[in-house]
């Protein structure tokens, strides 16, 4: 979403018709590398170029929309911190431990941090049994599409996942 945005919205901006620049000049290498775009051969590459052309003529539009909408909250979350210490938040990686033992999920299931953060899994149908284990560590981030992942390394699984508290 990052990339999208930087390309609709852009001060050059990005009109019909435009050929989308290579995604090496528009990301910095260590952002091309952490996405894992570098593993993608040319002719992945182009086909993920196209998809972006298609997406940003017609769908970046509301996805900047919800992402304003998402500062907006970010920056009211941040109370008296400063736009810059409140920016760095959205890129934040939560490492912690899950509360008490993870056997599975299922479509209402909240996860508990000792940090005292909640968490709940956001795909409202679906679920999954797994390797059982107890007061895991976990990792939280974004996706690409801006959407959290909890990350259980001791039971491989990835839940995605929203932060309800």
């Amino acid at each position: 979403m990052v990339l999208a945005g930087a390309l609709f919205a852009g001060g050059a901006g990005f009109a019909q018709g435009d050929d989308l620049p290579p995604l090496e000049e528009v990301m910095s290498s260590e952002e091309f590398e952490l996405t894992g775009l570098g593993k993608l051969s040319e002719d992945e590459l182009q086909v993920l170029r196209e998809w972006l052309e298609v997406f940003i003529r017609r769908d970046a539009r509301s996805v900047m929309r919800n992402y304003r909408e998402e500062q907006r909250r970010l920056d009211e979350e941040a109370g008296g911190k400063s736009k810059k210490e409140a920016g760095a938040n959205r890129f934040e990686v939560v490492e912690s431990t899950l509360v008490g033992t993870l056997k599975g999920w299922g479509s209402k299931t909240t996860f508990t941090l000792a940090n005292g953060q909640v968490w709940e899994n956001r795909r409202k149908n679906s679920g999954r049994r797994t390797k059982t284990v107890v007061n895991p560590k976990v990792i939280i981030k974004k996706n690409l599409l801006g959407k959290y992942v909890m990350e259980v390394p001791a039971a491989r699984v990835k839940i995605p996942v929203r932060r309800i508290k």
